[in-house]
């Protein structure tokens, strides 16, 4: 898919390396209010894709789901441990997808650290 996002730099090269990865909004209360602003964005851009997909009774991609549930965490809570994640994820749905997950968690990696590591998708607005 052409808007699929691509990895090219600064990723993380081992599994581990994401099992022990926290994303973190800024602590700077301008940049963090600026950065959630755009991410809750994301997120509802996420969902609506969502929607879209259920619509027509099919089933939202792997990677889309992983997108959206570790955006929804950061923004809930501000912080996200993704071995945590993984973990409950696992549990939850009997095994995760290591490759569509740790995609996924560079792509929202990606959005607070401003875009450097991804190239593709549609990014932040």
């Amino acid at each position: 898919m052409e808007n699929e996002p691509r990895i090219e730099s600064g990723e993380p090269e081992k599994k581990d390396e994401i099992f022990d990865l926290v994303i973190k909004l800024p602590e700077d209360q301008e940049k963090r209010e600026k950065l959630t602003k755009a991410l809750q964005e994301k997120f509802k851009e996420y969902e609506d894709r969502r929607a879209k997909t259920e619509k027509k009774g099919e089933e939202e991609s792997t990677h889309a789901m992983y997108k959206r549930v570790i955006l929804g965490q950061l923004l809930e809570k501000g912080e996200l441990k993704m071995g945590d994640l993984l973990e409950d994820l696992s549990k939850t749905h009997g095994g995760v997808d290591r490759e569509k997950f740790d995609d996924a968690a560079v792509v929202i990696l990606n959005y607070t650290v401003g875009g450097s590591i991804v190239r593709g998708g549609t990014g932040l607005k």
